[in-house]
């Protein structure tokens, strides 16, 4: 069942980016392209886009980042919708200005990076401290979007 929805929400998201970007996601094709492109969206994420990870989040506070808590990695000011990311995925190419979609929560664009000691972890940017402890550790699915 979690299967169901979290395919249901994705591809309702990667039609929202599409419709925004000023195309179609069906296309000309109708229908039948529109099945095939969903297959090799499903074997584009079961190959390597979607994880199960602990998901985090985070405040801009010097304990919880460094002496510059309102600048991220990319050297942006921090803001709602961006996540930090741990530097093994980095290392898998989840880099700066890509875009994930957590399972549950909606998409969000990588902006930072976490410390060393985290793996396999997502840390959501969240402006109050008190949000922030609230959400706490979680387990979801995230899929990396190519769009």
């Amino acid at each position: 069942m979690l299967r169901i929805g979290f395919w249901t929400h994705l591809l309702i998201i990667i039609n929202m980016v599409a419709m925004l970007a000023g195309g179609f996601w069906i296309g000309r094709e109708g229908l039948a392209g529109l099945q095939s492109r969903v297959t090799g969206l499903e074997r584009l994420v079961e190959l390597r886009a979607v994880k199960m990870l602990e998901v985090t989040a985070y405040s801009p506070t010097e304990r919880e980042t460094d002496s510059t808590p309102y600048i991220n990695a990319s050297m942006q000011r921090v803001r709602a919708g961006t996540v930090a990311v741990s530097r093994d995925l980095w290392g898998e190419g989840w880099v700066f200005g890509k875009r994930v979609y957590i399972e549950g929560l909606g998409v969000y664009e990588i902006a930072d990076l976490m410390h060393v000691r985290w793996k396999n972890r997502v840390d959501i940017f969240m402006p109050k401290t008190s949000w922030a402890r609230e959400f706490g550790l979680q387990s979801k699915a995230v899929a990396l979007l190519d769009l």
